[in-house]
């Protein structure tokens, strides 16, 4: 029933969407929905039309945080917390793709928030690989790699240990252990105040959705008189300011 109602009402949407640029999103395969849940890096509810529907982000894959059989992964947590940070409780847009559901019932698509593409946006804060790649659904894909290729050129994220991230997945067991996310805090979305948290891979001000957030990290890390990851580059006291 939710798929032949999704089917039923793609429409155009009138709404002028600011930020960053959405040239290239087909308003015919869009649909307009509130996002409940952020499940994790690359999975949502959403609730529409009454109904809730899994959403799962096109053409990209994050660490685990969630999976049965595969531990809490370098870098899960930031890319869940940057998806909550940035959609849930959102009114969202999503763009549907030519085959529409995967295999667990899951509705593909491509999100738009405030004018941003979540998908890319992962991809370019070095939290998400390109993968899963089946036609038809490859329209961003040329885009995708481009900015998958900048992120890794620039050791973002999980690009920032030589081999982590393989064609078949990610590979923590070449992460060191001093940088690996505590598997017993699985649920948290941030690292927390322990020092080795703080201490752990060197950040900069992609790695955060928002200005409170990386101010925040920047505080518990002992900021504005130790400043360990170097984000008060100018030194008054409020670090990455161009973040919304």
């Amino acid at each position: 029933m939710q798929r032949l109602k999704i089917m039923m009402s793609l429409f155009v949407l009138t709404a002028t969407i600011a930020g960053c640029t959405t040239s290239s999103l087909d308003h015919q395969q869009t649909i307009q929905a509130k996002v409940i849940k952020a499940v994790d890096g690359d999975t949502v509810k959403v609730k529409w039309n009454g109904d809730q529907i899994s959403v799962r982000l096109l053409l990209v894959d994050t660490p685990e945080t969630h999976h049965p059989d595969e531990p809490v992964q370098p870098y899960g947590p930031e890319a869940a917390q940057f998806t909550k940070s940035l959609v849930e409780g959102q009114t969202v847009q999503l763009e549907i793709g030519e085959d529409k559901w995967d295999k667990y019932h899951r509705l593909l698509a491509y999100i738009y928030v405030n004018g941003c593409m979540l998908n890319e946006q992962l991809l370019k804060k070095g939290l998400a690989r390109v993968a899963y790649v089946y036609p038809p659904n490859t329209k961003y894909l040329d885009r995708f790699q481009r900015t998958e290729t900048k992120a890794k050129n620039n050791n973002r994220g999980i690009w920032r240990f030589n081999h982590y991230v393989q064609d078949d997945g990610f590979h923590e067991d070449v992460v060191p252990a001093s940088k690996q996310p505590d598997q017993a805090s699985e649920g948290s979305q941030r690292p927390s105040s322990s020092a080795d948290q703080f201490n752990g891979p060197d950040r900069n001000c992609d790695d955060f959705a928002t200005h409170a957030d990386a101010q925040t990290f920047f505080t518990a890390a002992g900021g504005p008189e130790k400043d360990p990851h170097q984000l008060d580059h100018d030194g008054d006291g409020q670090v990455c300011e161009t973040l919304p």
